[in-house]
Formats: C-alpha cells, structure tokens, sequence
C-alpha cells in the first residue's frame, strides 16, 4: 500500500497534537512532508510552533519533518 504523503496545517494544542501523534504512528500510511503552523484556538503562535517541534523530539523526528510557522 502507498502512505499519502500530507502537509500538516494545524494549531497543535490538545487534539492537533494527538492528530500529530496520529499520523506519527501510522508511516505505511501516512508520511508528513511539514506541519505548518497557524492560530487558532491559541493565540501565542510560537508557542504552538514549539508545541509541534517537542512532539516531533519525543518521536525522535525533529530533523525528519520541517515545522513552518504560517501566518
């Protein structure tokens, strides 16, 4: 089976990191080429920047998938 390859557009509070956590999971499915990062629930933009990089450190892939702030 070939994994969709995506772009990860979210505010990573609670159920975009799970979402993340997720797609993380699952590479004969899904492969995550960015996450971009846009406000939404939260306000504090690098704060949710520096949520999605520590879920990529904790899934030891913080130098596999870029995470763009988009305003």
């Amino acid at each position: 089976m070939n994994c969709k390859r995506i772009v990860l557009d979210c505010d990573p509070g609670v159920d975009d990191s799970i979402a993340i956590f997720l797609a993380l999971a699952s590479p004969d499915k899904i492969m995550i080429d960015v996450i971009t990062i846009v406000m939404g629930n939260h306000k504090d933009i690098d704060l949710l920047a520096y949520n999605a990089c520590l879920l990529l450190q904790m899934c030891n892939m913080s130098s596999d998938i870029p995470v763009i702030i988009n305003m």
